[in-house]
């Protein structure tokens, strides 16, 4: 019989075996679950709540770690430890293959713990979710929930945020909407005001206006004309509104006016395809309401095109109008039904993957989305397109699957093209030749004819080298 000091000490024992057993079992379900979220955790496993970095370890040796600790069990840091040995991708890490097993053992049991960290976190934001209440005072544990995988997780927190971005521009367009409500009013105020004054004042101020300017009654209206004009010429806005006016004003005091108050430019991240006309900033308090909703609904409309699309319709601008809009039809994906035109001339442009179109698309959006210092920073900006083009589903990705096989085919066509065009210039060649060389002797026949009209050629006298005297043979 044991007395009962012996008896406490082996249940504290005891406790304190299983109570690492139950944290061993805790930590390898952790690992076990995390490393599940992902279809190849040794490239893509990452922590999103829990912060485990380490100066001493990079991203890809603590996903490694974590799967081999994973693989191998708690514990068996030996195991791992000839992992690191044997494995390809640390051939060159000397500094991990150096490190010593008990390094190696605690490194990976803070990976462990982080994990369950993790996992915790998700669990108890998907019972959220779910509407699952957990009682904090209950000792049981909670109920168990099976997690989304990471990509599920990306998909679900951009279509939050989409949603929360679509409330957020329909609370901004409605907000802008009753300020434009609020400015059309005080605009026809102003304009009944400007009506009074002139038929109060029209004796005082009838003949001081310059002749080589444009009426300040007028200017206003100038703006608007020249702001809805979009890429048309000078000549021919100043023409329009003298139209307008006819007597009042004359086409170079407009056309004066016009290099005034605005100017023609290329905005490409306002989506500009061509020089378009861009009212000075002194000038914005004189656009009217209904212009300013026309100027919203342009630049939403271009900013909506992608790049590709836009590169077609530039490609098709120089052809006629029934041309043209035969070649900007497009299917439900935007993908256009036929190619853009193509002289044969130039090399054709090299075919791209899927994943470069959705980074052409993509990327003024995702540029959008950052500070001014953080758009200059390539690897942010590409780091983000890979995570979008990642989170992407088979769906979403089939559509630039397609744009990819319309680039190909559009390859294809334009190199059947340019082989036509290269062949009929060699044709064209070798025609040539033949009657350059007829005229060529031609012009010789004539000029070797005397001038007198004989019909006998005169031979040239031989004219020997100026230095070379000749030679006399040697006598035998």
């Amino acid at each position: 019989r044991i007395s009962e000091h012996e008896y406490d000490r082996v249940v504290k024992i005891i406790d304190r075996g299983e109570k690492k057993l139950h944290e061993v079992s805790s930590l390898e379900r952790g690992a076990a679950v995390m490393t599940g979220l992902f279809d190849n955790p040794w490239f893509e496993l990452e922590f999103r709540h829990t912060n485990c970095k380490d100066k001493a370890f990079t991203m890809e040796e603590d996903r490694h770690l974590l799967c081999w600790s994973h693989k191998y069990g708690y514990g068996q840091w030996d195991a791992v430890k000839m992992a690191i040995r044997r494995s390809h991708t640390f051939r060159f890490d000397y500094y991990l293959r150096s490190l010593p097993v008990e390094a190696i053992g605690r490194r990976c049991e803070q990976l462990m713990r982080a994990a369950e960290r993790e996992v915790e976190h998700l669990e108890h934001k998907a019972r959220e979710q779910a509407g699952i209440k957990i009682d904090p005072n209950d000792n049981n544990p909670p109920p168990p929930i099976e997690l989304p995988t990471f990509k599920e997780m990306q998909l679900n927190e951009r279509a939050e945020a989409e949603r929360q971005l679509e409330g957020e521009q329909l609370e901004l367009e409605q907000k802008v909407e009753d300020i434009e409500n609020q400015m059309e009013e005080i605009q026809n105020r102003l304009k009944a005001l400007d009506e009074y004054s002139k038929d109060a004042n029209h004796s005082i101020f009838s003949g001081r206006s310059s002749s080589m300017e444009v009426p300040e009654d007028l200017v206003p209206e100038l703006v608007n004309l020249v702001a809805r004009s979009g890429s048309t010429g000078i000549a021919t806005v100043a023409a329009e509104f003298c139209s307008r006016y006819t007597g009042q004003i004359s086409k170079n005091q407009a056309s004066i006016k016009i290099d005034e108050v605005a100017k023609k430019e290329k905005r490409e991240d306002e989506g500009d395809t061509r020089m378009v006309w861009h009212i000075i900033p002194e000038y914005m308090h004189l656009l009217d309401v209904d212009t300013l909703r026309f100027l919203r609904k342009e630049k939403n409309k271009h900013l909506d095109v992608t790049p590709v699309a836009r590169r077609h319709e530039a490609s098709t601008t120089t052809t006629t109008s029934s041309s043209s809009s035969r070649n900007n039809r497009c299917d439900s994906d935007g993908i256009p039904l036929s190619f853009p035109e193509y002289d044969g001339i130039e090399p054709p442009r090299e075919c791209k993957k899927s994943f470069t179109h959705f980074c052409i698309n993509t990327r003024r959006e995702v540029k959008s989305s950052l500070s001014q210092e953080e758009r200059k920073d390539k690897k942010r900006v590409n780091s983000i397109l890979k995570e979008r083009w990642v989170s992407l589903s088979k769906t979403e990705k089939s559509v630039w699957k397609k744009w990819e096989e319309w680039d190909s085919k559009r390859y294809a066509h334009e190199i059947e093209i340019q082989k036509k065009v290269a062949m009929k210039q060699a044709n064209q060649k070798k025609d040539s030749k033949p009657e350059r060389d007829t005229r060529i002797t031609s012009d010789t026949t004539t000029t070797d004819e005397p001038k007198g009209g004989g019909g006998g050629l005169i031979p040239k006298k031989k004219r020997s080298k100026p230095g070379f005297s000749s030679i006399p043979k040697k006598k035998r």
